[in-house]
């Protein structure tokens, strides 16, 4: 019996454009002025930001 052929694998558009805009978040964020002069949250925001723009490319290239 024939193997059915394999299913080509494209990038979602949305969750890419997402995820890049996500990392253009952090580096704004860890590059620009103190947003909350009281708490320095820049670091947390900034992780938090680079790790969900790797995890929506990440989603992205495995549909």
């Amino acid at each position: 019996m024939a193997e059915p052929a394999p299913r080509q694998r494209r990038v979602d558009p949305i969750a890419l454009a997402g995820g890049l805009g996500t990392i253009l978040v952090a580096a704004y964020i860890l590059g620009g002025k103190n947003l909350l002069p009281d708490l320095d949250l820049r670091w947390f925001l900034a992780v938090l930001a680079g790790l969900m723009g790797i995890g929506l490319i990440a989603a992205s290239l495995r549909r």
